[in-house]
């Protein structure tokens, strides 16, 4: 979180949360008390887990300050949600309160990512499900490379396919996370995979895009744009851009 997030931060957390996220720095860590990688978000029902010292604190202030998903709010008739590369689960958050009827099934490939978010989301019980796995365009095992994009950070970790022993995590098409949930609609697909959503879109994907009604997505570069656009380009949808956030939208659902 940066200073010019105070304000905000002090009106969503209060002036204790957000002088824990001020406080979340590597040369305070070994300091600070396990309470406080916890806040309160105003008007919603259960704290937020994080942790201290990493990319946390600014992925909440995408999404949670900024309001990083605000073109998939208000939406009529959302039922089905799914969050694919939902690090520790601040997205899934704002939709399961924004969208009290729906359903979300987060997935998120990083072992620490994923323990924060199973935290973040078991006080909503069967409506929030977190899976451990990548989206790919195919399935198989996959290695993770941590510390080769971006930053490094936590919010920066990349899949690819394994060499046997490097092994840590299972890769999921599209249409097995949907046969595996029993979805046969997607209301919103959030999708934030740090570059995997170049292969996922070349791949197998297609059988699916007539199902879902909007699309959220992160392109990290021009092969994954170019790889995206080339699917959606034969539906009945529109395109806009918002901030980092490419939506995609049935023209049926406008």
């Amino acid at each position: 979180m940066l200073l010019k997030h105070v304000p905000a931060a002090i009106d969503r957390f209060g002036v204790g949360g957000a002088l824990k996220l001020l406080a979340s720095r590597k040369r305070f860590r070994r300091w600070l008390p396990q309470w406080t990688t916890r806040v309160s978000i105003r008007n919603y029902p259960h704290p937020f887990h994080f942790r201290h010292a990493t990319t946390d604190k600014y992925i909440m202030a995408d999404v949670l300050l900024d309001a990083q998903y605000a073109c998939l709010m208000g939406r009529d008739g959302v039922r089905t949600i799914l969050d694919i590369g939902a690090n520790i689960g601040t997205a899934s958050v704002v939709f399961l309160n924004e969208y009290p009827q729906a359903t979300v099934v987060a997935l998120e490939p990083d072992p620490g990512n994923f323990a924060i978010l199973q935290r973040n989301l078991a006080p909503y019980g069967d409506r929030a499900i977190a899976s451990r796995c990548a989206l790919w365009h195919r399935s198989e095992a996959l290695a993770i490379d941590r510390g080769h994009f971006r930053d490094g950070g936590a919010w920066s970790f990349q899949v690819r396919s394994s060499h046997g022993s490097d092994s840590e995590v299972e890769g999921v098409t599209l249409s097995e996370v949907m046969r595996r949930h029993g979805i046969e609609n997607i209301d919103i697909l959030k999708i934030d995979i740090e570059g995997a959503e170049r292969y996922v879109f070349e791949g197998s994907v297609a059988a699916c895009l007539p199902r879902i009604t909007r699309i959220a997505i992160e392109l990290h570069d021009e092969a994954c744009r170019k790889a995206f656009l080339a699917s959606v380009e034969p539906l009945d949808g529109g395109l806009s851009q918002h901030g980092e956030v490419t939506l995609w939208q049935r023209r049926s659902a406008s």
